[in-house]
């Protein structure tokens, strides 16, 4: 849910046409835990039907690389994907890279216990909202295949030291930690929840690393409802907002989610790099909330199993919905360009080019936008 920042490297592959080559530093998005209150216990259950049921549904759209997991945790882990597995539409399959590492010593009154940062994607264009970069894992499902299949979706790590709670009951012991809840806000990271700002000598912000903001900032505004991408960027007047208290989430899947109203930020007075921005305020959906989820601070005792409609709006918004333009691989679009020709005018002109140009290499494929050809992805 939230600690320092660490730099993390990060690229996608390039192609013709629909990606650039993307090479990004992200903050890594960290879950903490706060001793705070912790002697109390809360549980919001999922919307999954039943317990019993989940356990024995079968994953099938994530794939999972384990480093040092106690069977146990990615028990647990698993099971945690498989409440995602309900809430998403998911064609092109997941991947992960799951660590089970010492995360190091606690912080004041909080400690890390786990962080996730997804790889990125830039250059799609049909998207609805195509200036921005993707979450890999996002992206892909537009695209109808994994144009990177060696980089994983999600790079996660969770701390082996930590009194962590496996069980899938929610019934949470007071001095242990939910697991599954942990799973849970860093897979949401990784999916797009994440929107890593950069602050420059306390003087300055800026939304767009490496050039391009994640689609993450494009539904934040102000108070008044001003998107925040209309205010300069780097610029002091970013630093102000990122730390106004008052940035809100208002796509409009999630405004019509949670019944007409705002998602709001964690934007405290003092900038919190890899908690501020990325999380809903803590104050605001406090514990027991069914939004609670992506709070940047996490209490012994608390599971937390169902999402929130504040994030699952979000998700819908950015495109994580049954309602996606999926593309397909169809070589007959490519054939049927090539043999009747193409006008100038046809949007499909320049990818039609390249289809004919590279002809059993290409992959093309469509969606309601119109049609896009690769030579040797397939």
């Amino acid at each position: 849910v939230s600690t320092q920042s660490t730099g993390s490297a990060l690229m996608c592959s390039s192609f013709s046409i629909v990606c650039l080559f993307v090479f990004i530093s992200l903050s890594y998005q960290h879950i903490r835990v706060s001793e705070r209150s912790g002697s109390e216990r809360s549980y919001i259950p999922g919307r999954f039907d039943g317990q019993r049921h989940l356990e024995k549904r079968q994953l099938t759209n994530f794939i999972v690389t384990y480093h040092n997991f106690p069977t146990e945790a990615s028990n647990a882990f698993e099971t945690a994907l498989k409440i995602w597995e309900y809430e998403l539409t998911i064609t092109v399959p997941i991947t992960i890279d799951a660590s089970w590492e010492d995360l190091g010593q606690p912080s004041g009154n909080v400690e890390s216990i786990g962080f996730a940062v997804p790889a990125l994607f830039n250059g799609l264009t049909l998207v609805p909202f195509p200036n921005y970069t993707y979450p890999k894992a996002l992206a892909k499902q537009y695209l109808g295949f994994d144009f990177d299949p060696q980089t994983p979706d999600i790079q996660a790590s969770f701390d082996s030291n930590s009194p962590w709670y496996f069980g899938t009951d929610g019934q949470v012991p007071s001095d242990k930690l939910d697991f599954i809840t942990v799973v849970l806000h860093e897979i949401a990271h990784g999916l797009g929840f994440i929107g890593d700002p950069h602050v420059e000598n306390n003087t300055e912000a800026s939304i767009k690393n490496g050039g391009t903001a994640l689609i993450f900032s494009r539904f934040v505004t102000n108070a008044r409802g001003i998107p925040i991408f209309n205010f300069p960027d780097p610029s002091s007047t970013l630093l102000q907002l990122l730390t106004s208290n008052d940035l809100y989430m208002s796509g409009k899947n999630l405004i019509s989610k949670s019944r007409g109203l705002r998602g709001k930020l964690f934007v405290p007075s003092t900038f919190s790099s890899g908690s501020s921005y990325s999380h809903w305020d803590e104050t605001t959906y406090p514990r027991g909330d069914r939004n609670s989820l992506m709070t940047p601070l996490l209490v012994k005792g608390e599971a937390v199993h169902d999402i929130g409609n504040l994030l699952r709006g979000f998700l819908l918004d950015i495109g994580w919905g049954p309602d996606r333009a999926l593309p397909r691989p169809i070589i007959e679009v490519c054939n049927s360009c090539c043999s009747t020709g193409f006008k100038e005018s046809d949007s499909v002109d320049e990818s039609c080019q390249i289809c004919c140009e590279c002809g059993q290499n290409a992959d093309c494929r469509k969606n309601s936008t119109g049609v896009f050809c690769t030579c040797g992805i397939k």
